[in-house]
């Protein structure tokens, strides 16, 4: 999603095919790398960005390269210069990083995808064994939540 400033709190975002006026009342923010909406968190806790390699080319995720807080419903990051290199294109150029709002934060979100994952898993399996057990079902042996503690 781009979005322009227009002036008092109204910002403009291109989304299916045509520019949209947002108010800014609208917003809320989520700091991908404490997953809440009040934190100011450093880069040291951003375990991974993928910079731009271009298609096809492998790249690694680089450590600590900016920082995140929500500020008006919106993301603040800076990155340092000494930091920019693989991170910076036109849009960048011009203050939006729409073309790395999910490699700048790489890590983190891939954890947290991993982390619900599992929490999903485990509390599905919950509900089965507690389903299982008032049901009084016999075998519990073809279930793909077998042997998995979720208690």
């Amino acid at each position: 999603m781009t979005l322009l400033a227009l002036g008092r709190g109204l910002m403009v975002t291109w989304h299916k095919g045509r520019y949209q006026a947002v108010g800014l009342n609208r917003w809320l923010c989520v700091n991908p790398l404490s997953w809440d909406r009040t934190s100011v968190s450093p880069a040291t806790r951003n375990s991974g960005a993928l910079p731009f390699a271009g298609l096809g080319n492998p790249v690694s995720a680089v450590r600590s390269v900016t920082g995140a807080r929500c500020s008006r419903g919106r993301l603040v990051i800076s990155i340092p210069a000494s930091k920019r290199e693989g991170f910076t294109d036109t849009l960048t150029k011009l203050g939006s990083y729409h073309n790395l709002d999910y490699a700048l934060f790489y890590g983190s979100v891939r954890r947290n995808i991993a982390l619900l994952f599992t929490a999903a898993v485990v509390l599905d399996c919950g509900l089965q064994q507690t389903f299982l057990k008032l049901h009084l079902v016999a075998s519990q042996a073809s279930s793909p939540c077998h042997g998995l503690r979720t208690s």
